[in-house]
């Protein structure tokens, strides 16, 4: 009865299949062929946004997969059993501006570009694959822009190698049926130069059990009846059966939407790395015991030197300890690297390069280290504040002020202020002052900026030399001059930074703070980045110089002209100069800036007496303004009817009639109204002659002088008032 109801459970708990009996012609049965269960369907969907096209993918549970560049687009493969994917919803919501073409087979799924635009996968949640068409170029050391290998059987992923490979000797075990257990152990028949490769095998396993990051155990035995592999160990991507290997309920490595594998939150736990007990017993327990056995270095108690020296900020030291005592270490390239973010320095290169769109402490570290950032960079700034924010206070202090101006350079000015809420929870200080004044200048707001830096440089701490460089930038930014012991400062911090990263900051702020304070001469000297600081020094001196300043540094001929500067700032040098009485010279920076604004160029051409420039840049002058200048260049050309006209348009009574006696159009004049004129028109106007007292030419001749001293008394008068009269 027992093996009845045994056979019975086997039955009912075998796997699913569909079988087909075949009959013969002599009616007995023949052999059954198993037909497979059928292929799972995977749901491909998509979506347009701002700026990419997302496609997602449905497995319905976790996979493991691999992506990378084809010669016209990307690859997608899923690892394991064949799947099925349903296209037909692919195109129901986008169009092909960056999506062109998509196929798939069993194993592979194709996506052809229309755009110069790259790819960034991940995983939304297990089972869900989704694959963003970005526009631009890719982010750099993303490892998605790698070709995939060959495809071959998708089952297991091919281990590569020469020699002694672990995993045929595995698969091996688990086919026999004479053997279920793993065995690294040499057999009698084996090659006895492999020994030393097995017993490396056997020692990084056994170190990596003793760190509890390797759970070993042998595997389950094979099932005789579903000849299914054993559960097996996850050491690569894909399933790898025959080793158990246990850690972390996700035991995956943290991955960034770049693809670069990221640094977890316990190797960047910086806060634990010191206390809060006075740093003279904090140095003596972290420097304690750090000879062992015949004097040489304990690695646990350098590292553990190291952690406490960038706790405190001490990045040099720090380094110079890895260099000297733990070159070689696991953890020696990570440690550099932060020991040079510490101390301010870019590390582009470095251990932490393409993990800034990491979840973990890894995108802060990132971000300091990167020499500057754009804004297609994925910053994942959320989890830059929120490591800022569980540093120790003093790096919070050390950090926050470059911190900020790397987030304010992409536009998170939201992240920039959890930056300095975080370091303003240890009150306010030098950095506090520094970071909203960086706020304040990214808001438009110099003057603020100005005041919050001035408490920074009058407060304690190693930002004062930042804080000069931004009162400089907030001062020339106002258009009000800086005083020389600014520039003196600047000056000597020069001399002390000479050869180091910030030096080129610091001779930029001193060059500006020369030109604000009068020292042009000096500014240009200094000025060693002549293609962004020379034509700031310009500006400066457009606004800020005095006329003696205009006469040494602006007049000069138009070879000379010095090029690539904003129009502003050559347009303000010519209108000073003209107002100088000087409009030849500014002629010279009208020849070498045609593009000046016309009002500008038409001032000074009437200046010039030049009368047909001026009319040609007056009609590109909209408004009342372009109306009277056109009208000044037609007096100035001769025009004075077509001068008169305009004058109308314009309402200018005086002006008009000004126009009509330069013209000697005294009809016009006689039926204006009544003007300065009239009184000489009315003695003129011979149409009307007065009656004489005395008869024959006696009395006419005495008509005439009466005439004419009538018209004399008219014309001094006339005379006394026509300079009353406006003029163009």
């Amino acid at each position: 009865m027992i093996p009845a109801l045994i056979l019975f459970l086997l039955v009912l708990l075998a796997p699913p299949v569909l079988a087909q009996n075949t009959i013969g012609q002599d009616g007995t049965p023949q052999a059954t062929r198993e037909e497979p269960a059928l292929v799972p369907t995977v749901q491909v969907t998509s979506g347009e946004h701002e700026g990419f096209t997302r496609v997602v993918l449905n497995f319905g549970g976790a996979v493991d997969w691999q992506f990378g560049r084809t010669e016209d687009g990307y690859e997608f493969r899923k690892m394991g059993a064949a799947v099925r994917y349903d296209l037909r919803a692919v195109f129901n919501l986008i169009g092909k501006s960056r999506l062109a073409a998509i196929s798939a087979d069993a194993a592979m799924l194709d996506i052809g570009f229309a755009c110069a635009c790259h790819a960034i996968p991940f995983e939304f949640r297990p089972g869900i694959i989704v694959i963003d068409l970005r526009d631009g170029p890719p982010p750099k050391g993303s490892s998605f822009e790698d070709p995939l290998p060959p495809r071959g059987d998708n089952a297991q992923p091919p281990v590569t190698g020469s020699g002694y490979n672990w995993a045929d000797q595995v698969f091996r075990q688990i086919q026999s049926p004479t053997s279920a257990t793993l065995s690294l152990s040499p057999k009698p028949t084996s090659d006895p130069a492999l020994q030393p490769l097995r017993d490396q095998l056997l020692r990084q396993l056994s170190r990596g059990a003793s760190d509890g990051v390797v759970d070993l155990a042998l595997p389950k035995t094979l099932d005789p009846i579903a000849k299914k592999p054993v559960e097996g160990a996850r050491i690569s991507l894909g399933e790898m059966p025959g080793v158990a290997v246990q850690g972390e309920p996700n035991d995956k490595p943290v991955l960034g939407q770049t693809g670069l594998a990221c640094a977890s939150e316990a190797r960047l736990d910086v806060d634990s790395w010191g206390t809060d007990a006075p740093i003279a017993e904090q140095f003596s327990e972290a420097f304690a015991n750090m000879l062992g056995e015949f004097d040489r270095p304990d690695p646990e108690a350098v590292e553990k030197a190291v952690h406490f020296l960038l706790f405190i900020g001490f990045g040099q030291e720090a380094g110079q300890m890895v260099t000297a005592f733990m070159p070689d270490a696991p953890e020696a390239n990570m440690l550099r690297s932060l020991a040079k973010i510490v101390d301010g320095y870019a590390d582009e290169d470095g251990f932490f390069a393409g993990q800034v769109s990491c979840e973990t402490p890894a995108a802060l570290w990132a971000l300091l280290a990167m020499k500057t950032v754009g804004t297609g960079d994925l910053v994942n700034d959320q989890a830059v504040v929120l490591a800022y924010s569980n540093l120790p206070v003093q790096l919070r202090r050390l950090l926050g002020p470059p911190l900020a101006d790397k987030l304010l350079s992409i536009g998170k000015t939201g992240a920039a202020e959890s930056v300095r809420n975080a370091v303003a929870r240890a009150g306010k200080t030098a950095e506090v002052s520094l970071i909203e004044a960086k706020l304040d200048m990214s808001q438009g707001d110099p003057a603020a900026a100005q005041k919050n830096l001035e408490a920074a440089i009058q407060g304690a701490g190693g930002s004062k030399t930042v804080a000069l460089i931004g009162l400089v930038d907030s001062l020339v930014a106002q258009g009000v001059p800086i005083k020389s012991t600014i520039a003196d400062d600047l000056a000597a911090v020069a001399r002390e930074t000479k050869g180091t990263e910030n030096a080129a900051g610091v001779t930029r702020a001193l060059a500006l703070a020369l030109a604000s304070s009068g020292q042009y001469a000096a500014a240009f000297e200094a000025a060693t980045d002549a293609a962004t600081v020379v034509p700031k020094i310009w500006d400066i001196l457009a606004r800020l110089g005095t006329d003696t300043d205009l006469l040494t540094f602006a007049v000069r001929p138009v070879a000379d002209v010095p090029q690539d500067l904003e129009l502003a700032t050559p347009a303000t040098l010519a209108n000073r100069l003209n107002d100088l009485g000087l409009p030849d010279a500014a002629a010279e920076w009208i020849a070498a800036y045609p593009k000046i604004d016309a009002e500008s160029r038409a001032k000074i051409a009437l200046d010039r007496r030049d009368g047909r420039t001026a009319l040609q840049a007056a009609q590109e002058v909209e408004g009342e303004q372009g109306a009277r200048l056109q009208a000044a260049a037609l007096q100035l050309l001769g025009d004075h009817l077509a001068a008169a006209q305009a004058f109308s348009k314009l309402g200018d009574a005086k002006s008009q009639e000004l126009s009509y006696a330069k013209a000697g159009d005294w009809a016009e004049l006689r039926n204006s109204p009544p003007n300065v004129w009239t009184p000489v028109l009315s003695t003129l106007d011979v149409s009307k002659p007065a009656a004489s007292p005395l008869p024959g030419p006696l009395g006419q001749g005495q008509q005439l002088i009466a005439n004419s001293a009538q018209t004399r008394a008219a014309v001094l008068d006339l005379l006394t008032k026509i300079p009353k009269v406006s003029t163009p």
